[in-house]
C-alpha cells in the first residue's frame, strides 16, 4: 500500500488518532446480565466499546463502519484488523469528554469477570527465575549452577553457551479461573496452599513454531495470574509431581485485573513484581530475573501446540513462595492475596474456606435456550422444541431473542422470544436454528455476541441445519467436527468447520444437526444424555415420532451438481447472495467466505 493511501485507511477507521495517545486497558466485565468486553481508563472507568462505537459512528459518518467484538477472544483475534485504531480513538474520546457519556460506566459498578474468561490453553512455567528454582530445591535463595542440558529436538535447540535449564510448562485447567475480586477457596483437607505472583502473556495471533525473533508479534497484552498452588501432594510418589492437584483446583488460576495491549508495555522484561499476603510482602522481584524471556516461552509453547488467540502463557513466579520459607507460610481463610506488577496492574483476591452449603444446594433451574431471529425456519425451531420442552425438572426449555417482539419466520408466521437474551445470561443449553435469515444472523451483533458471551459457561451448544453456519460465523467450530444443511457444507468448512455428513454429529459439548428431523434426531439424542434412554423414548412415543419416508432414505451417490445448483436457488442461496449488503459489517466474515464486498 502508498503512504498516502495507508494514511486514508487509518483516517477513516479513526480521525482521532492524529490526538496524543490515550493508554487504556482492556477487561471483560458484566452488567444487567450482560458480558462484553469493555476499555478501561485510569482502572475507574469502563467504556462499553459497543455502544461507544455506535454513538462515534453516527457522529462520524465519514468513519468506516465496523462491526464490534462481543468477547475478549473476538477482539484480540481481530486487534490487527482495523480494531486497534477504532479502540485508540475510542479510549481518546472518552478520554477527553465532558461530562462522560452514558457508556462509560463506573469500573465500581460493573462485575468483573477474568480478562479471557475462555482461553482454549492455559500454560504455566515452571521454575523460569533462577533464585525461585533454588528455594524449591533447597530453600536457599541463592542460584544454583545448573549441569548443562541438551537440547530437546525440535522444541529447544540451545547455544553452545547456553547454560540454562530447558524451558518448562505445563497446562492449568480454564475452570481455575476465577477474577479479581473473587474468592480463593481452600479445597476440603488441603492446607498447604501457596501463591505464586506471575506475568501472564495473552496470546495475539494463531501461530506454530514461531521463531523468538518474530514471537514479539504474537503477543496481545500482558496480564497477571495468581499460580496458586497445592504443595500437600498425593500421598503417595507415583510417576513424580502431580500437576493437576498441585494447580488446578477451582479457583486456583486468579486472572487480570485486564490486559494491557503489547504497544503500553515497552519492556516487559523490566517490571517489577511483588506479592503480599494480609499485607505482609512475600514476594520483590522483577521479570528482568526470569531465566527464559516472554518471547522464548512463547516460542518454547509454540513448538508444542498450535497457540491460538486468547490463549495464556504465564511465565513462572520469582523467589518468595510460602513453602519455601523456614517455618513454611500457607495460605487460610480470612487471608487477602495481593499480586502487583508494575504498569501492569494489581490483582486482589480475599482467601475462604471451601463451601459445603454451595455442593449441597438443591439443583437450580436449568435452561435451554432456543435461539429466535428473523426468518428462520419453523420446522427447525419447532422439532426440537416439542422433544425438549417435555425434559423433567430442573430443565426448562424457552425460546430466546433480542426482544419479545414478534419475528417472521419462512412460513410467514411469526414467533414470539419467551425472553431476551439478556433475560437468559447463562444457559445449560443453547441451540440454534437455520433457514434463510441465518445469513444475516452470521453478521447480527446481537445473536453473534450472544452465542459467544453464553458458549464458554454452556454444557451444551448444538445447531439445527444453517445453524451451524451461525455458530461458525462466532469461530465456536473452528476445527471442530459439524454439519449443516449439505447444500451449505463449502460454507461450514470455509468459516473453520469439519463438515461431516452425517445426521447429526457430537464434537465435544458440541451437537450439530443436518436438517429438520435430524434435528428432532438431535434433541432426542440430548434427552437421554442429560435424563436417560428411557425419558428419552416416552418422549419419542408421546410426539409419535417414528420417520418412515415414503420414498425412503436419500441415496447421496445420486445427488450431483445439479440438485446443489437447484437447492442453492432457495432461500438460504438467495440470501448468500445479498451476503455483501447483510454482512457488511462482518469484512471478516466475506473474506473466509470468498465473497466480494459490494461495490461502494
Amino acid at each position: 500500500m502508498r503512504a498516502g493511501a495507508a494514511v486514508i485507511a487509518f483516517v477513516m477507521l479513526a480521525p482521532a488518532a492524529s490526538a496524543a495517545v490515550s493508554p487504556f486497558k482492556l477487561g471483560t466485565f458484566e452488567r444487567n446480565g450482560r458480558t462484553f468486553p469493555g476499555l478501561v481508563l485510569d482502572d475507574r472507568w469502563v467504556v462499553d466499546i459497543a455502544a461507544a462505537n455506535a454513538r462515534l459512528e453516527k457522529r462520524h459518518p465519514e468513519w468506516k463502519r465496523l462491526a464490534m467484538p462481543a468477547t475478549m477472544k473476538e477482539l484480540i483475534g481481530r486487534y490487527e484488523e482495523g480494531l486497534r485504531e477504532r479502540l485508540h480513538a475510542i479510549a481518546s474520546d472518552a478520554a477527553s469528554a465532558t461530562p462522560r457519556a452514558a457508556d462509560v460506566h463506573d469500573l465500581k459498578a460493573l462485575r468483573l469477570r477474568p480478562p479471557v474468561p475462555d482461553p482454549e490453553t492455559m500454560v504455566n512455567a515452571a521454575v523460569n527465575y533462577v533464585e525461585h528454582g533454588a528455594e524449591m530445591a533447597s530453600g536457599s535463595a541463592a542460584p544454583p549452577s545448573p549441569p548443562v542440558a541438551r537440547s530437546a529436538p525440535g522444541l529447544w535447540e540451545r547455544r553452545a553457551d547456553d547454560t540454562r535449564h530447558n524451558p518448562y510448562l505445563f497446562l492449568k485447567a480454564r475452570s481455575a479461573l476465577i477474577a479479581d475480586g473473587e474468592a480463593i477457596r481452600i479445597p476440603p483437607g488441603r492446607d498447604r496452599v501457596d501463591w505464586e505472583c506471575e506475568l501472564a502473556v495473552i496470546v495475539g495471533r494463531r501461530g506454530s513454531h514461531v521463531p523468538v525473533a518474530r514471537a514479539r508479534e504474537h503477543i496481545f497484552g500482558y496480564t497477571l495470574e495468581n499460580d496458586v498452588s497445592d504443595r500437600g501432594g498425593r500421598g503417595d510418589t507415583r510417576h513424580g509431581s502431580d500437576w493437576l492437584i498441585g494447580k488446578s483446583h477451582d479457583t486456583f488460576a486468579p486472572l487480570g485485573p485486564f490486559i494491557v495491549p503489547r504497544e503500553f508495555v515497552p519492556d516487559p522484561q523490566r517490571l517489577g513484581i511483588k506479592f503480599t499476603l494480609s499485607g505482609t510482602l512475600m514476594q520483590d522481584s522483577s521479570t528482568e530475573r526470569m531465566t527464559h524471556t516472554v518471547d522464548e516461552m512463547l516460542h518454547y509453547a509454540s513448538n508444542i501446540l498450535t497457540l491460538s488467540p486468547g490463549d495464556i502463557i504465564s511465565t513462572g513466579s520469582p523467589a518468595g513462595v510460602g513453602s519455601a520459607r523456614n517455618p513454611p507460610i500457607f495460605m487460610k481463610p480470612g487471608d487477602v492475596s495481593v499480586c502487583t506488577i508494575e504498569g501492569i496492574g494489581t490483582l486482589t483476591n480475599p482467601v475462604k474456606a471451601a463451601d459445603p452449603v454451595a455442593a449441597a444446594e438443591a439443583p437450580v433451574e436449568r435452561i435451554i435456550a432456543l435461539v429466535a431471529y428473523p426468518e428462520l425456519t419453523l420446522l427447525d425451531l419447532v422439532g426440537p422444541l416439542e422433544v425438549l420442552k417435555s425434559l423433567p425438572a430442573p430443565y426448562r426449555t424457552v425460546v430466546v431473542g433480542e426482544s419479545r417482539e414478534p419475528m417472521a419466520t419462512d412460513t410467514g408466521l411469526a414467533v414470539t422470544p419467551q425472553r431476551t437474551f439478556t433475560e437468559v445470561p447463562r444457559p445449560f443449553a443453547v441451540i440454534v436454528p437455520g433457514g434463510p435469515g441465518s445469513v444475516a444472523a452470521m453478521g447480527n451483533d446481537a445473536v453473534q455476541g450472544y452465542l459467544r458471551s453464553v458458549t464458554p459457561s454452556a454444557e451444551v451448544v448444538g445447531s439445527v441445519c444453517t445453524g451451524g453456519l451461525v455458530l461458525a460465523a462466532t469461530g465456536l467450530l473452528e476445527g471442530r467436527r459439524a454439519t449443516t444443511h449439505w447444500a451449505y457444507a463449502a460454507e461450514l468448512e470455509k468459516l473453520g468447520g469439519r463438515y461431516v455428513r452425517e445426521r447429526w454429529v457430537e464434537d465435544g459439548k458440541f451437537i450439530t444437526a443436518g436438517g429438520v428431523s435430524a434435528g428432532i434426531d438431535m434433541a432426542l439424542a440430548l434427552v437421554a444424555r442429560l435424563t436417560d434412554r428411557a425419558t428419552a423414548q416416552r418422549i419419542q412415543l408421546g410426539i409419535e415420532y417414528d420417520p418412515h419416508p415414503p420414498l425412503g432414505g436419500i441415496d447421496w451417490s445420486g445427488v450431483g451438481e445439479a440438485d446443489l445448483a437447484r437447492q442453492r436457488t432457495g432461500g438460504t442461496g438467495r440470501r448468500l447472495q445479498d451476503a455483501p449488503r447483510l454482512l457488511a459489517g462482518r469484512p471478516d466474515l466475506l473474506r473466509r467466505l470468498g465473497i466480494d464486498p459490494a461495490p461502494k
